[in-house]
């Protein structure tokens, strides 16, 4: 301050405190935590970046694992070598001192490998390589709620899932892996326990998962996990992953073991153990759904490009689990009550409803109708059947969405009903030659009646 402003004044001597307090800064008001309101913690601020809630990769720890994505690239493409006659040599030795040393320095960084674009990608080739004890690390638990703003540690999260039934197989079968207490971490829970508790986290959120893009997919992988048997092998591997993310993952190599050749091939493997609690997980998702949306609600998902294969697929485990058949299920639903319709009255007509018809025509909603087609009670099919496909297959089986759904119908057709169809399309048979599409009907009607006993076909 200028000498010439300043006032001429007492000086005021502090006062002394009792001995053994000290006295308190109040020049800032304090926070919630009991520290000067300027001082944030770094988990609390607001400039987080949401493509990197747990931190950025350090540039040395990218680089290092860049290393280790090129030497891991190496080994998947390169044959496997057995040991030498003598058994003296192990040629995974090398590979497991490897493997261990990039193992100990992801320890702690699980989170920001997998939310980085370049990492993540590496964690995922890692995975596949990775024995039952590491799968089960807590720190791999990444939760699905956490990571709806970026499809980068969702994918992580998808392939954690889809390798993660090898080891639940094993747990079923009481095969654990040797693990040392450490008093440090505390007990290591199975992995079947880790997807359980997964399961419960997510429970709460699951119908707003099914719309996030995502999300969906991992739920999806999640869903198959808990029901291996919900569909045929290559049917799983095809419904888990888009057609965009196929492509990606394609460009980026082979994803194996770098130890065997058959880790990791039974991926969401129909014949996979799973233990009972995962049904009632499966069933509890059910309930949420059916509790948590009504009847134009779940309608309103098949429209969704988003959530249509995975309300396709929890179609698929309800029908596998022998709930579909009951009124009010989501089946149900979708079938707009045919099915209570059935139960309360099996001879009664059905009127056509638009909803089912926009189905058969929409390229997304098309899918999830070849399900029902495919899935819901036989008695209902015949209703099915004569409501929107008799009498119309002229213009359905030409039609280049329809077709695809008239197809997956001839497939489960009686003998009674197989002749009706033939007859039917007579007059179009020329029409469907020069289709490329719709050839598949004619296989399918040529094939099908080879399976009918006493009947014989000649193509027209």
């Amino acid at each position: 301050m200028p000498r010439e402003i300043r006032k001429r004044g007492k000086k005021h001597k502090k006062a002394k405190l009792p001995e053994g307090q000290t006295q308190e800064r109040q020049d800032h008001p304090l926070n919630g935590s009991g520290e000067p309101s300027w001082i944030v913690s770094v988990r609390e601020a607001e400039d987080i970046h949401p493509e990197a809630p747990f931190g950025y990769v350090d540039p040395d720890v990218k680089a290092y694992f860049r290393t280790v994505d090129e030497q891991i690239q190496s080994w998947q493409e390169a044959r496997i070598q057995p040991m030498n006659q003598d058994g003296d040599l192990d040629p995974n030795e090398e590979k497991q001192v490897f493997f261990v040393a990039a193992l100990s320095e992801m320890s702690g960084k699980e989170k920001q490998l997998a939310t980085d674009p370049d990492c993540s990608v590496i964690l995922e080739r890692m995975a596949y390589s990775m024995d039952d004890f590491v799968l089960r690390a807590d720190r791999l638990e990444i939760a699905l709620k956490r990571f709806s703003s970026t499809d980068l540690p969702s994918h992580v999260c998808q392939t954690l899932l889809s390798v993660a039934a090898d080891t639940i197989s094993r747990e079923v079968k009481n095969m654990y892996p040797d693990v040392s207490p450490s008093k440090d971490n505390g007990e290591l829970r199975t992995l079947t326990q880790l997807v359980l508790d997964l399961c419960e986290e997510v429970g709460p959120g699951f119908n707003s998962l099914i719309t996030d893009p995502f999300a969906s997919h991992v739920l999806r992988s999640l869903l198959l996990l808990l029901c291996p048997t919900a569909l045929p092998e290559d049917s799983a591997r095809n419904s888990v992953r888009s057609k965009k993310s196929m492509s990606w993952k394609t460009k980026q190599g082979q994803m194996k073991s770098v130890f065997s050749d058959d880790k990791g091939k039974g991926m969401h493997s129909s014949t996979a153990s799973v233990p009972g609690s995962f049904r009632e997980a499966s069933d509890q998702f059910l309930r949420i759904l059916r509790d948590g949306l009504d009847a134009n609600e779940v309608r309103a998902l098949a429209a969704s490009k988003v959530a249509s294969p995975v309300l396709s697929l929890v179609l698929e485990i309800e029908a596998d689990h022998g709930s579909a058949s009951t009124s009010d299920s989501l089946m149900d639903r979708v079938l707009v009550g045919m099915i209570t319709t059935y139960l309360e009255e099996p001879t009664a007509s059905i009127e056509p409803s638009d909803y089912v018809v926009t189905l058969l025509r929409d390229p997304t909603s098309s899918h999830l109708l070849e399900t029902l087609v495919s899935r819901c009670p036989e008695e209902v099919f015949h209703m099915l059947w004569s409501t929107y496909f008799d009498g119309k297959l002229a213009r359905l089986a030409l039609h280049p969405v329809a077709n695809f759904v008239v197809a997956k119908a001839v497939e489960r057709q009686d003998s009674e009903q197989l002749g009706n169809t033939l007859e039917e399309l007579k007059s179009s048979w020329s029409k469907l030659i020069s289709k490329s599409n719709p050839m598949r009907i004619i296989i399918f009607a040529i094939d099908s009646p080879q399976s009918l006993p006493g009947r014989e076909f000649c193509a027209p």
